[in-house]
């Protein structure tokens, strides 16, 4: 049977007693995709009318949330016989930003940088790390920061028509995963794999 908890992946104290609980069940971990993100808290807003409080949260959720979660899972990883596997969820605003969203750009190129110094670190613990810089998948990522559903959907068809191979849906993001947690992908640690339909190379 699938067991699940809930937990503010952000909050330490929580993880730790989530992995507590876990302990009681199983001495391994396999695989851990860190997937839980924020696009933003409040209005999009351009750097110079920022808030700290508001970056300073979305540095919680979208990236101190990973290192809470790889730190806390390594010791049921390490040194097994399977090489385990984990897959951190960037974004490609990292190479393409967007104005108003400068905390979630920032937050996922630091997830794309500590995917790089886990897996240098994990080299000899038989612990792989990569990442995925995602383009536009249809997820209910903008329903905190939009009300109406229309409108929601307005934008997700918009992005359709604009993106060559049109956006993603979580099938092929879930197959994506599976590939970087497989043994189909054994060979790779460190990677950042760039999906996004073709947007960055689309012409104007």
């Amino acid at each position: 049977a699938i067991k699940s908890y809930i937990c503010d992946v952000s909050n330490e104290k929580q993880i730790i007693d989530i992995m507590t609980l876990v302990k009681n069940e199983t001495k391994r971990i396999d695989y851990l995709v860190n997937c839980a993100g924020m696009l933003s808290i409040g209005d999009p807003l351009p750097i110079k009318e920022m808030s700290i409080i508001q970056w300073k949260a979305m540095m919680q959720i979208n990236l101190e949330s990973v290192l809470i979660m790889i730190k806390s899972c390594y010791p049921f990883m390490r040194d097994g016989e399977i090489v385990s596997s984990i897959v951190n969820l960037s974004s490609e605003q990292v190479r393409m930003p967007q104005i108003g969203f400068a905390p979630y750009m920032v937050s996922k190129a630091g997830i794309e940088a500590l995917t790089k110094c886990a897996a240098q670190e994990f080299l000899h613990d038989n612990i792989r790390v990569n990442a995925i810089a995602l383009g536009t998948v249809r997820t209910n990522i903008l329903s905190g920061m939009i009300s109406s559903e229309e409108r929601i959907e307005q934008m997700f068809n918009n992005k359709n028509e604009s993106i060559p191979y049109g956006i993603a849906s979580s099938e092929q993001i879930a197959d994506m995963i599976m590939f970087l947690l497989s043994e189909s992908s054994s060979y790779m640690t460190g990677e950042v794999l760039f999906a996004d339909g073709g947007n960055y190379l689309k012409t104007k």
